[in-house]
């Protein structure tokens, strides 16, 4: 019964609103980790467990980023990473490792995300193509936030490389919360070109094109993601003038979300304060002005 509903929370991650997902998903940990501490299992169904644990704990961790958290994500992102080892998982705990190496890219600790990636490479030591493309991936980012073109755009390729083909595709049968994609890696190209002063490439290249392939903007679900793939979006925008049209673009992703989590409003609203008089950006604050559900 447990391992079925943290089955189904884990597939119900890509859609769930953050906040949605983190209370169902701390209130399993909770019973989880109750369990573990009251009755106190032996193997093997302590370990059983513990391997819940630490894949709730990772949900927790991923809807934590996706409210802004950073202090919570990093908490139970290491929860997980500790249960995962406990429970003699170390391939769950390589893919833990690379998620908390991915946020510390946000958080704005390239350095330590660099370390995270080393250490999730060595708790895997025979990886995935999918996973080896997650890494480099993350790797690319990290070294365009240091400003190491070279080393970033060789990691893009990396990591195009290893990423496998639709006819080489196979079932994913790794702890992934959410497998990295094609359309993730454009993401991340988008990411890597803005960071290295190149915003217009980011958008015509990257962004555009995933836009223009769905009905929804690029930043569609996982919604545990889309409000940092928005800020991203938004300052491709700003960087190259299209001011209206990044507010139209926040616009549809507020009316796709329902409500963007407290902690990003601030920092969307910083961005658009220089551009007070455009009616876009004017129609933007009343609406974030409006009495919301969080």
């Amino acid at each position: 019964m447990l391992e079925t509903r943290v089955d189904a929370l884990t597939e119900l991650l890509t859609v769930l609103h953050p906040l949605e997902a983190y209370s169902a998903a701390e209130g399993e940990l909770r019973l989880i980790t109750g369990l573990l501490r009251t009755m106190g299992y032996g193997p093997p169904i302590g370990l059983r467990l513990h391997r819940l644990a630490a894949r709730i704990a990772a949900v927790c961790a991923d809807s934590s980023f996706g409210l802004g958290d950073s202090r919570r994500t990093e908490h139970y992102a290491l929860a997980a990473i500790r249960s995962a080892w406990t429970s003699h998982e170390p391939l769950l705990a390589g893919h833990t490792m690379a998620s908390l190496a991915r946020y510390h890219l946000t958080f704005g600790s390239p350095q330590d995300s660099l370390e995270l990636i080393r250490a999730a490479q060595a708790a895997v030591p025979s990886p995935s193509p999918r996973f080896s493309a997650l890494c480099h991936a993350t790797r690319a980012i990290a070294y365009s936030q240091l400003l190491a073109s070279r080393r970033s755009l060789r990691c893009l390729e990396e990591s195009s490389s290893a990423l496998p083909g639709e006819s080489e595709e196979a079932p994913v049968q790794e702890p992934f919360l959410m497998p990295f994609s094609k359309t993730t890696l454009k993401v991340v190209k988008g990411i890597v070109w803005f960071h290295l002063g190149r915003a217009r490439r980011a958008l015509t290249e990257c962004f555009e094109p995933l836009m223009e392939a769905s009905s929804e903007p690029c930043i569609r679900p996982p919604m545990t993601k889309m409000p940092v793939r928005l800020l991203y979006l938004l300052d491709a925008r700003l960087a190259c003038g299209d001011i209206d049209q990044a507010a139209h673009e926040t616009l549809t992703v507020l009316d796709y979300m329902g409500d963007v989590p407290p902690a990003f409003l601030p920092q969307i609203r910083q961005r658009f304060l220089p551009y007070r008089a455009s009616p876009a950006v004017r129609e933007l604050h009343a609406r974030l002005a409006e009495p919301r559900s969080l």
